[in-house]
């Protein structure tokens, strides 16, 4: 349990500091050039993670399944687009909008999962929903258009999570034949922006060409130490620990360097939206014990 947790906050502290900061380092590339060479690369570190641990060919017997095939490319464009949206939030000094996204996400995950997945919903998550739409309704009517980045990073992320979790695949595996189905995908954007005179690895300075190249491994190092923990840990701990991201995204944006604005808008939003989590996490516990109870 104690390496479970050291493992678990070094991959959510990676995700909600070092990767911020990594991805506002980049001063010529613009936001889809650098999604398509994360995914490009995070393609090729993770095959060699794989060969590694000799698990290439579990990974290969996924390609024989044409509809495990149509769901991966799904779900690999749906994490390519959250990377795309979060790259775009930090280079735009959007990143609290990044934090609401994803202090939304759980909530989103719920929502995908009684529309999508036809689950029933229980009492406390219609609850948590309602305060989140209560949130997003009075922003959107204050300024009078959506909170489209926050929206975009929860809606992405919670589609790609409800979809892998409906099947489920080894998330190494899952991510090895997503980035592999939108490579050629990745590839023409990067060659694209390249024809057009836009800067990519070739053209970029030795500087930017290496941490285009070393995305691959901040995509792939926070993944592998979470599944590490989450081996050794209860998945309702992993859950809980989950909002760490969020709540230093949140901290990063409003100190030096980004020192953004909590105006009264988003604070507002950001209250209801934390009120329907406290809902979320009481039916969470809840029906865990629940379960742990009849089991």
């Amino acid at each position: 349990m104690r390496s479970g947790v050291t493992f678990a906050l070094a991959a959510f502290g990676f995700w909600g500091v070092v990767q911020p900061y990594y991805f506002g380092f980049f001063e010529e590339a613009n936001a889809v050039t650098i999604m398509a060479h994360r995914s490009a690369w995070s393609c090729i570190f993770v095959w060699i993670w794989l060969g590694l641990r000799e698990k290439i060919s579990g990974a290969l017997e996924l390609f024989k399944e044409a509809k495990m095939l149509r769901v991966l490319f799904l779900t690999g464009v749906l994490i390519a687009g959250n990377w795309g949206i979060f790259i775009y939030a930090v280079q735009s000094g959007r990143v609290l909008d990044a934090s609401l996204g994803y202090f939304m996400t759980p909530l989103m995950t719920a929502a995908f999962g009684i529309l999508v997945l036809k689950e029933r919903p229980r009492k406390l998550q219609i609850l948590a929903l309602m305060f989140a739409a209560i949130g997003v309704g009075f922003y959107t009517v204050s300024i009078g258009q959506l909170p489209l980045i926050a929206l975009a990073v929860s809606i992405s992320f919670s589609a790609y999570s409800g979809i892998r979790k409906l099947y489920k695949v080894p998330a190494e595996r899952g991510m090895a034949l997503e980035t592999t189905l939108i490579l050629p995908f990745a590839v023409g954007i990067v060659g694209t922006f390249g024809w057009l005179g836009a800067p990519y690895l070739i053209a970029s300075t030795g500087r930017e060409a290496t941490l285009l190249i070393a995305s691959g491994l901040t995509t792939l190092l926070p993944l592998v130490w979470f599944n590490a923990a989450a081996a050794r840990m209860p998945l309702i701990s992993i859950g809980l620990l989950q909002f760490i991201v969020p709540i230093m995204l949140l901290v990063l944006s409003l100190f030096p360097p980004l020192e953004e604005t909590l105006d009264l808008k988003r604070g507002v939003m950001l209250a209801a939206i934390w009120v329907g989590l406290v809902f979320y996490i009481i039916d969470v516990l809840h029906h865990s014990r629940r379960s742990s109870r009849l089991s």
